[in-house]
């Protein structure tokens, strides 16, 4: 199989390297996206090649394994987001195109590898007018899903509101034949309730959309993860001027890995990390609020960092915390234009988790005495 490695560093900057007599460029234009293209040799077969794309960061762990289709003039193209768990704190990766005959061949090198993804989740855009028979667009990309090298993949979502909590399920269908992104509209309505695709708003209402992946890396001791995006309706009004919508909430170990599960252990550190986006062209400063409310609706620590976003700029911002007693919780992320300026600039993002007690078994406590 032919491949090639390059590593990257640098941000808003172009790579190009060979690998033999195939091109393959490497553009990150952002912290957050990552371009790859290329140009292979058609062969002179029938056959429909793939190209199978394995990213690694500067240890050699697998971040993430995609596979895409050249065209008839053997041109390819896959497009990256370069957030979830696994991309935490990755400044440096590796990126090898290799090519495949058919899906039997990409199973083949996850196996090798060892590696899964972790899929994202988000909405187009940060709010919707929810106006009856309007639509708004979920997107998920998760490499894994990517099942038929020869035709377009789906899989199911789902939403809700805060006026409907009641889950629709949603199907996304993929953008085009090894895209690996999921793309479909869900219909919002305030006449009628919720049914499959439609979904019940108001005025206000936070719409949320989960994802729930079963096909995880190996370290991930879980059969299944889920990954949430919200978006906000607004109604006539119309969203701000300025906002900075924030999504993803998740809950990570001081290694920098995800609770799975969301379970938390007595005097254990813990970060509520979430994704924040500046959609303007123009810098935002805004406040960063995470507030902890236990079972009895008692707020347990309200804590914050301030900053400014450059325009179009994404970042993941995050409040550590230690829980010293056990107890179910609910995190709530709000973004402010500024501690003193509550001005909303997203949405408020939640999540529940759950806090135990450590326990050790009775062996255990023989041993040590």
């Amino acid at each position: 199989m032919k491949y090639l490695v390059i590593f990257l560093v640098l941000i808003g900057m172009s790579a190009i390297a060979y690998a033999e007599d195939i091109p393959v460029e490497i553009q990150t234009p952002n912290n957050v996206d990552l371009i790859i293209t290329g140009m292979m040799e058609m062969p002179v077969t029938n056959e429909d090649p793939i190209v199978i794309i394995i990213i690694e960061n500067k240890t050699g762990y697998p971040i993430l394994l995609a596979s895409t289709s050249p065209d008839e003039k053997g041109y390819f193209s896959l497009d990256v987001k370069r957030q979830g768990p696994l991309w935490d704190g990755v400044t440096e990766f590796s990126v090898t195109a290799q090519t495949a005959k058919d899906t039997s061949d990409v199973n083949a090198i996850k196996l090798e590898y060892g590696v899964y993804n972790v899929g994202t989740i988000s909405w187009t855009e940060a709010s919707y007018s929810g106006f009856e028979d309007t639509t708004g667009t979920i997107q998920v990309f998760d490499p894994d899903i990517n099942q038929f090298s020869n035709a377009v993949d789906f899989l199911r979502i789902k939403v809700w509101s805060d006026s409907s909590p009641t889950k629709t399920t949603l199907t996304l269908t993929e953008t085009g034949v090894n895209t690996n992104t999921f793309e479909g509209d869900v219909i919002f309505s305030n006449k009628y309730q919720s049914s499959r695709e439609v979904v019940f708003v108001s005025n206000g209402d936070t719409v949320t959309a989960t994802y729930a992946d079963t096909t995880l890396p190996k370290d991930m001791k879980s059969n299944v993860y889920h990954v949430n995006a919200t978006a906000l309706i607004v109604g006539k009004r119309g969203p701000p001027m300025e906002r900075a919508p924030a999504s993803n909430l998740q809950i990570f170990d001081t290694d920098k890995k995800p609770i799975l599960g969301n379970e938390v252990l007595v005097n254990q550190q813990i970060s509520l990390v979430s994704d924040l986006a500046n959609q303007q062209n123009k810098s935002q400063p805004f406040a960063y609020l995470v507030q902890i409310l236990n079972n009895q609706d008692k707020v347990e620590s309200l804590s914050w960092i301030t900053g400014n976003l450059t325009s179009f700029q994404k970042l993941n911002p995050g409040i550590t915390w230690i829980p010293f007693e056990k107890g179910k919780f609910t995190a709530t992320v709000f973004v402010w234009e500024s501690v003193n300026n509550p001005t909303a600039l997203s949405p408020p993002v939640q999540i529940e988790f759950t806090v135990k007690e450590i326990h050790l078994d009775h062996e255990s406590v023989e041993n040590e005495n």
